[in-house]
């Protein structure tokens, strides 16, 4: 069966706690948020923390980087810079002299859907064997002040070794939802349509809400249902019923929205990742892998499980992914 035959991780030794990103936040919000601190990386690019997530899965797989066939890059945040691929630097820097490399843009719903694309390259081309998947998030030039809404963002990096033939965390099935009504709902203001206007004009990078009112009326009503929606569509399609789910992977969103989707699974949180939410904010695309390796590191997860894991990118799409251990 395909599945994840390594697995890397990079974690900033660094924590700021929320007080440092901004001391006005009420109570209400420190409680509904639960976050207290967020991952913050002070010397290495998104990249960097890429590529040395990239060699620990190497490692970890037992395998040379020259066997890579396939390098997929799902970063969310502004890449290093605007128009090279990520994949490519990283290709380089690994020595995966015979991969193939593309980066993959979904927002935060890319490393799932990285995940996805690796597993149907493997089944779709009896040329392809191992697929390496990377994702890495830096916030600042993104985000101002690492927040968007009401979301904490944090940094890290995480990559996967995807093969045939593996003897755990098998890639079941998976289900994507998209509403390309929400398309305009948050975005980068920058583009061809409005260019910056000089250079080192740092405000038009940043990404944020644009329409507060349609994020209120349109977006937020469906979200829940969508993401049930969609982790329903992936158990289903791995041949599985809600009951065989043993644990719940969902974005480090806080504790509001992460308790009412969790709810509609009627899993208890200690078979979730919420143990790991209030220290490490949002990473985004890096939510998923991290989580589940943490969750392996600490013993949660027992061979033979069932992981459901949901993500939501903005523009809007929810993906959920279903992984036995």
């Amino acid at each position: 069966m395909i599945g994840i035959t390594g697995i890397g991780v990079y974690v900033p030794k660094t924590n700021i706690l929320i007080d440092e990103i901004a001391s006005d936040f009420n109570e209400e919000f420190r409680i509904k948020t639960g976050i207290k601190s967020v991952l913050y990386e002070t010397d290495f690019t998104a990249t960097d923390m890429a590529v040395i997530a990239s060699k620990r899965a190497i490692d970890d797989a037992n395998i040379k980087a020259d066997k890579i066939d396939w390098i997929i890059n799902t970063q969310a945040t502004l890449p290093d810079y605007l128009t090279w691929q990520v994949s490519g630097k990283i290709q380089n820097e690994i020595g995966a002299v015979n991969a193939a490399f593309f980066d993959l843009y979904q927002n935060c719903s890319g490393f799932v859907t990285g995940l996805i694309t690796a597993k149907n390259y493997i089944l779709g081309d009896n040329l392809t064997n191992t697929v390496l998947v990377n994702t890495s998030e830096k916030w600042d030039e993104t985000v101002p002040k690492r927040m968007i809404g009401k979301l904490i963002m944090g940094e890290a990096a995480v990559a996967a070794i995807v093969q045939n033939n593996s003897t755990g965390n098998f890639i079941l099935g998976y289900g994507q939802i998209g509403k390309g009504y929400l398309h305009d709902m948050a975005r980068m203001q920058v583009g061809t349509i409005k260019p910056p206007a000089n250079r080192n004009q740092g405000d038009d990078y940043y990404y944020r809400v644009v329409d507060n009112e349609k994020a209120r009326d349109k977006m937020i009503p469906v979200n829940i249902d969508c993401f049930h929606e969609v982790g329903i569509m992936a158990v289903k399609n791995s041949g599985l019923n809600v009951s065989d789910i043993d644990h719940i992977i969902f974005p480090n969103v806080g504790y509001g929205l992460f308790e009412k989707v969790i709810k509609t699974f009627n899993m208890p949180l200690e078979k979730t990742n919420y143990r790991y939410v209030s220290y490490t904010g949002d990473c985004g695309t890096v939510d998923m892998l991290l989580n589940y390796y943490r969750m392996k590191h600490d013993s949660l997860l027992k061979k033979g499980e069932h992981v459901l894991m949901m993500a939501q990118g903005a523009g809007m799409t929810w993906t959920a992914l279903v992984i036995k251990v």
